[in-house]
């Protein structure tokens, strides 16, 4: 999905864009992860703060499919979007 490319690749305006016209937040992407997970994965904490401040953290867990956001920053070694996820309430 657009928001998928834009969680890996874009700025958190491009999502804050896509969001604004309708974008799924929760949409998942072939392999199953939402934006979020995405972000995680990429490593782009910008695209990681916006998806967070947009929705409620515990709404982006999907069931069954692995890859909680918060273990994947911590397994990347990402600092930053692991703080911006606790702030935010991950556990």
């Amino acid at each position: 999905t657009p928001l998928e490319v834009a969680a890996r690749y874009g700025s958190a305006d491009m999502i804050n864009l896509l969001l604004d016209y309708g974008a799924q937040i929760d949409a998942s992407c072939l392999s199953g992860l939402t934006p979020l997970q995405t972000a995680c994965h990429s490593g782009n904490v910008a695209a990681t703060e916006s998806l967070i401040q947009r929705r409620n953290f515990q709404e982006y867990i999907t069931p069954g499919i692995p890859g909680h956001p918060l273990t994947i920053a911590a397994y990347k070694g990402y600092y930053k979007i692991t703080e911006a996820l606790l702030r935010h309430g991950a556990d």
